[in-house]
């Protein structure tokens, strides 16, 4: 169901800032029928891991695959895929409609 093979995520804050490193080599393999949870301390790429499952993130380097597909925003892969994060974060020009 989803295969990570060496995951690697690094992120800049800025141009010439200094590169952090989310993820270093996850790999991991769930099949059909197992029982998966990502569990670790805060910063440990938990979030990272789970967009780049979802195909939200490129991993920097490392393979990806979900039901033996690469994830790509927009797939017909998503009819069978659910996401339910812990807490939800709305984009800022998000706003809530009053009447």
């Amino acid at each position: 169901m989803i295969i990570a093979e060496n995951l690697q995520m690094r992120f800049r804050h800025h141009l010439f800032g200094k590169q952090i490193r989310a993820l270093n080599g996850l790999s991991l393999e769930v099949r059909d029928g197992d029982f998966f949870a990502l569990v670790g301390q805060n910063g440990a790429g938990k979030s990272t891991a789970m967009y780049c499952f979802l195909g939200l993130l490129r991993p920097t380097s490392g393979r990806v695959e979900v039901m033996g597909k690469r994830p790509d925003l927009g797939s017909p892969l998503y009819e069978h895929v659910a996401y339910l994060p812990e807490e939800l974060h709305y984009h800022l020009y998000l706003t809530e409609i009053t009447q």
